[in-house]
């Protein structure tokens, strides 16, 4: 992935700056996800951090590959704009999951105001129509990063770019099997709590160096 011109500046550095925050606020979203599991953690406090760090990580992701679009060569911009359809299409997706999570259904269950059949439709369990909402998130967000694979080249710093990107996609096929089928799918869906971190922190250096070849 090449820089076009010396204009391509503030998107590096919007690029650097979103990949970072995705990275930072996928890697909140796993610690806090295993204290939560290990009981490490206030169960309210670790939602809290869970729900608000995936909320940002879900509007930098988009930035992010709205970035790697706009610095990417036009011919193979079929796969960057591609993932950016993705990448807003998870976003839409999971952002109403988090925000019923943290300003509904969190503050009315403390307070003990959830009728049965709201709690049953609001919460995030195997079978509820949000989780199924947040889980189709999830998968758009897997295919954004398999899509965009291609934009990087298979030299340097972008060959690790590009496999940690594919290796997205595939943790596709355990996320969707741990919302859709079976919980115990988890294991392997854990994955994702190492890729998205990685991929998207060598996208952050990626960015950084091609500020400073603009800059320079």
């Amino acid at each position: 992935m090449t820089i076009q011109s010396e204009g391509s500046d503030p998107v590096t550095r919007l690029g650097f700056w979103s990949a970072l925050v995705t990275a930072v606020s996928a890697g909140t979203f796993s610690i806090a996800a295993l204290l939560e599991m290990a009981n490490a953690i206030p169960v309210v406090l670790g939602w809290q951090i869970i729900y608000a760090s995936s909320f940002v990580l879900a509007v930098a992701f988009v930035v992010m590959m709205i970035s790697i679009h706009h610095t990417t060569p036009e011919n193979r911009q079929v796969w960057s704009f591609t993932g950016v359809s993705f990448a807003i299409l998870y976003a839409s997706n999971v952002s109403i999951m988090y925000i019923v999570q943290l300003f509904v259904y969190i503050p009315r269950d403390q307070r003990g105001e959830l009728s049965e059949s709201e709690a049953i439709l609001l919460s995030d369990t195997f079978g509820s129509f949000l989780q199924a909402v947040d889980g189709l998130g999830y998968l758009f967000m897997g295919v954004a990063f398999l899509a965009a694979a291609p934009v990087f080249t298979t030299r340097g710093l972008e060959r690790w770019v590009r496999w940690f990107f594919v290796a997205n996609g595939l943790v596709t096929v355990p996320v969707f099997l741990t919302y859709f089928v079976d919980p115990a799918y988890i294991l392997l869906a854990g994955l994702w709590t190492i890729a998205v971190p990685v991929a998207t922190g060598l996208v952050a250096i990626n960015f950084r160096r091609q500020h400073r070849a603009v800059t320079s």
